[in-house]
C-alpha cells in the first residue's frame, strides 16, 4: 500500500482496546508513507516491519512489549531508536533482527546528543533472547551482552561507526554462531575479544560453545585476530574481505575440530600454512 498514510483503529474502545485481540503475527511490508498505525495488539507475538516508514515502529513495539517474541525491522530509514525495554529485563523476546536501518543508533530512548555521549554502552540483561542480528551503519550504543545466557546466534556487522565490540560475548555459555565485522575503516586491527591465554590453553571459558565464526574485515586489515586460535570448538570458519591479508598463520592448525574453511574476497592471499600444519585438520 504505497500511498497509505494512516491506519486508524476506529472500532477500538476503552472496553475493547484493539480490533485485533487475537492477532499473533503482523507484517508491515512496503508502506513508505505510513505515519500512523494502531498500537495495541494484546496477543501479538511476531512483528515484521520491512521497507516502510520507520516512524511508527518504535511506539508499536513499546506498546506490545509484554507479548512480542520476534521482532524484525528491515530498511526503515527513519528509525533512530527502539525502546530499551525491548531487551532490558525482557524475558519474553526470543529473536531481534535490525537490518539496513541507516539511521538506527541503538536502544536508548530519544535523547539529546549530550546525553547519548554519556551512555554509549547500554546494559540489556535478557535470559530468553537466542538470536540477535544488528546490521546498522549508524549504530551508536552497543548492548552489554553479559548475562545473555540463552543467546545462540549473534550477527553484528556493517556497524561502520564502531571501533570496539560488545563486551562479554566471549563468555556467553550457549553462543554457537557468531558473525562479526565491517567496523570503522579507521581501524587498522580487528577488535576481537581479548582472550585469557592461560585459561584458554587448558580449555577455559573463551567462547565455550562456538561452532561457527564468520569474520568480516575491511581495506586496512592484513592479518586475522590471533585470538581465533583459542576457539578450538570451531567447526566452520569463514573469512571475508581481509583485502591486505597475504598469509594464513600457522595457528590455523590448532583448530582441530574444523570441518569447513571459507576464504572470500581476500584478493592478496598468497600463502597457506605448511602442508604439515594443514594435515592436522583431519
Amino acid at each position: 500500500m504505497v500511498n497509505l498514510v494512516a491506519w486508524h483503529d476506529l472500532v477500538a474502545s476503552s472496553s475493547c482496546p484493539s480490533s485485533f485481540p487475537r492477532l499473533r503475527k503482523l507484517s508491515v511490508d512496503f508502506w513508505p508513507k505510513l505515519m500512523f498505525t494502531p498500537t495495541r495488539f494484546p496477543s501479538l507475538n511476531a512483528l515484521k516491519y520491512i521497507y516502510s516508514n520507520g516512524k511508527p515502529i518504535r511506539l508499536l513495539v513499546e506498546c506490545n512489549l509484554a507479548s512480542l517474541t520476534t521482532v524484525e525491522v528491515d530498511e526503515c530509514g527513519e528509525l533512530a531508536f527502539l525502546p530499551r525495554g525491548l531487551v532490558s529485563g525482557n524475558n519474553i523476546l526470543r529473536e531481534l533482527m535490525v537490518y539496513d536501518c541507516q539511521n538506527f543508533k541503538g536502544f536508548n530512548p530519544e535523547q539529546d546528543p549530550e546525553e547519548l555521549e554519556k551512555e554509549q554502552v547500554v546494559s540489556l540483561g535478557n535470559n530468553s533472547l537466542w538470536r540477535l542480528d544488528l546490521y546498522c551503519p549508524a549504530l551508536f550504543s552497543w548492548p552489554d551482552l553479559q548475562g545473555f545466557n540463552s543467546l545462540i546466534m549473534l550477527n553484528i556487522e556493517g556497524c561502520r561507526t564502531q571501533k570496539c565490540i560488545p563486551s562479554g560475548i566471549e563468555c556467553l555459555p550457549k553462543l554457537e554462531s557468531l558473525t562479526v565485522g565491517e567496523f570503522s575503516e579507521e581501524l587498522d586491527f580487528f577488535p576481537f575479544p581479548v582472550a585469557n591465554i592461560e585459561v584458554a590453553k587448558i580449555g577455559g571459558h573463551y567462547f565455550p560453545s562456538l561452532r561457527s565464526l564468520s569474520i568480516h574485515g575491511w581495506s586496512k586489515l592484513n592479518c586475522l585476530p590471533d585470538q581465533i586460535q583459542y576457539i578450538t570448538s570451531l567447526q566452520t570458519l569463514r573469512i571475508w574481505r581481509f583485502h591486505l591479508l597475504e598469509a594464513l598463520r600457522h595457528w590455523l592448525s590448532n583448530l582441530t575440530s574444523l570441518r569447513e574453511l571459507g576464504l572470500n574476497y581476500c584478493e592478496n592471499l598468497k600463502y597457506m600454512p605448511s602442508q604439515e600444519k594443514m594435515l592436522r585438520l583431519t
